[in-house]
């Protein structure tokens, strides 16, 4: 709905504030079994 898509947009228009969301919620993502040493670095990211 509408409705949903405004909430949604509202969560993550604030970059800082969508990042403490996808913390706070990463045990619940499908592949949240990477450990720090494997995610991928900024600079992988950006290539």
């Amino acid at each position: 709905t509408v409705d949903d898509v405004k909430r949604v947009y509202e969560v993550f228009l604030d970059e800082a504030r969508s990042s403490d969301n996808l913390r706070e919620y990463e045990q619940y993502f499908m592949f949240n079994d990477l450990t720090t040493d494997q995610r991928p670095t900024e600079a992988a990211m950006e290539t």
